[in-house]
C-alpha cells in the first residue's frame, strides 16, 4: 500500500472517531434531527462489517453473521446548523429472519443496501431487495453500495452497478469497509439525502433536540464522571 494510501486510511480513521457529537463539540444553538437508518442485502456482502467501521472504526475480519436486528447510533454534522441523530439497524441477510426484521421497514428514513462487488449472485439479488422496499417503505432515502472494493475478484463492474442504481433512481457508491473507503461518505450523503427530503416534505415527522441540551448533558456526564473517579476507597 501506498504512503498516499496509508495517510488516507488515517484520515479516514480520524473523520470517523470525530464524527461522534460531545462535549468539546461545537454543537451549542443547533438542532439535531434523528433518523432511522437499515442495511439491507444479502448475507455475508458485508452489512455489518460498514456498520461496525462507521461506528467504532474497527473492522474484524472474522466477523459473524447477524441474527435478527443490531441496533447502534452516531452522530454526524450535516449542515452549519444542523445534527443528525443516526439510528442505525444493522439486519440480518438470511431468509429466515426476514419477517422479524421486515418490522423496522415502516420506520426507515434511509437505507443502504448492500451486494458484494465480488459476488454476482448479491448483485442480481437486489432486485429481491428493491421490491422489498418498494412494498414496505416509504419516501425513504436509498443508497445502493457495492462493497469489498479492495478485493481484485471484482464480478461486477462500476458501470454496471451504476446503471443499474440509476434505473431504480437510487444513488451509488463503492465501499471498502477494511480499508475504509468511502464508509463515513457513505453516511454523509444518506443524511444529507434524508434530511433533504425532511426539508422537502412536511408529511415526514422526526424527532428533533436543539444540541444545546445535549451540550448540557454531556457536560453533567463529564461532570459526575470526575466525581465519581475522583472518590476515593480505603
Amino acid at each position: 500500500m501506498s504512503n498516499n494510501e496509508n495517510e488516507l486510511n488515517q484520515n479516514v480513521e480520524e473523520d470517523l472517531n470525530k464524527s461522534n457529537l460531545d462535549e468539546n463539540s461545537d454543537i451549542q444553538n443547533s438542532q439535531c434531527y434523528e433518523f432511522n437508518v437499515i442495511l439491507l442485502g444479502d448475507s455475508g456482502v458485508g452489512k455489518t462489517s460498514i456498520f461496525t467501521k462507521f461506528i467504532e472504526g474497527n473492522f474484524d475480519q472474522q466477523s459473524k453473521c447477524t441474527i435478527n436486528v443490531e441496533l447502534k447510533t452516531k452522530n454526524l454534522k450535516i449542515d452549519k446548523d444542523v445534527y443528525a441523530k443516526l439510528t442505525i439497524h444493522d439486519t440480518a441477510g438470511q431468509e429466515r429472519y426476514r419477517s422479524l426484521t421486515r418490522q423496522y421497514y415502516h420506520q426507515a428514513h434511509g437505507i443502504i443496501l448492500v451486494f458484494d462487488l465480488t459476488d454476482e449472485r448479491s448483485f442480481n439479488n437486489l432486485n429481491k431487495w428493491i421490491k422489498e422496499i418498494d412494498d414496505n417503505v416509504k419516501n425513504a432515502e436509498v443508497i445502493i453500495v457495492g462493497n469489498k472494493s479492495d478485493l481484485k475478484n471484482r464480478a461486477i463492474i462500476n458501470s454496471k452497478a451504476e446503471k443499474f442504481a440509476h434505473e431504480k433512481n437510487c444513488k451509488y457508491i463503492e465501499t471498502s469497509a477494511k480499508e475504509g473507503t468511502n464508509i463515513l461518505l457513505l453516511f454523509e450523503d444518506l443524511s444529507n439525502g434524508m434530511n433533504k427530503r425532511r426539508q422537502d416534505d412536511s408529511s415526514i415527522e422526526l424527532k428533533s433536540v436543539n444540541t444545546t441540551y445535549i451540550f448540557k448533558r454531556a457536560e453533567l456526564n463529564k461532570e459526575l464522571k470526575n466525581k465519581k473517579e475522583s472518590k476515593c476507597c480505603w
